[in-house]
């Protein structure tokens, strides 16, 4: 084979390599993996589940960052969809995505294009990175 075969059979190696690296990395909660509307959504629905037995300031700031940051963002799906206490899984899954927006909104990612899909597969696929400044 000539150097310039070899010379392109590796840069094709190289390129496929990188693409298949990129594509394994998860996606960071950090790059907006929710929709402002979902978490308005997810705001009223707090307020009617949630917050009888959660007080607003329990999921945010420094308390929120120490407990779920730099996990992947099915550790705080899983347990949000543990309530309410004592009927776990019996909300709409769409209520738990719009929750989970909601308290990544008051945390300060910032909303994206597209709405947290609810399902456990689209959850695993995103890291919820540190707080954003």
């Amino acid at each position: 084979m000539n150097r310039a075969v070899i010379a392109l059979l590796l840069a094709a190696a190289a390129w496929a390599t990188g693409t298949a690296v990129r594509a394994a990395q998860p996606t960071r909660a950090s790059q907006g993996v929710y929709t402002t509307a979902q978490a308005r959504r997810g705001d009223a629905a707090y307020t009617d589940i949630c917050l009888a037995c959660h007080s607003r300031t329990r999921f945010r700031g420094e308390d929120f960052a120490a407990k779920w940051a730099d996990k992947p963002l099915a550790t705080l799906y899983t347990a949000v969809k543990a309530m309410p206490l004592g009927e776990p899984n019996s909300l709409d899954p769409q209520d738990y995505a719009d929750v989970v927006a909601y308290l990544l909104s008051v945390n300060a990612y910032p909303a994206g294009p597209q709405e947290l899909t609810p399902t456990d597969e689209a959850v695993a696929a995103i890291f919820l990175d540190a707080k954003v400044p």
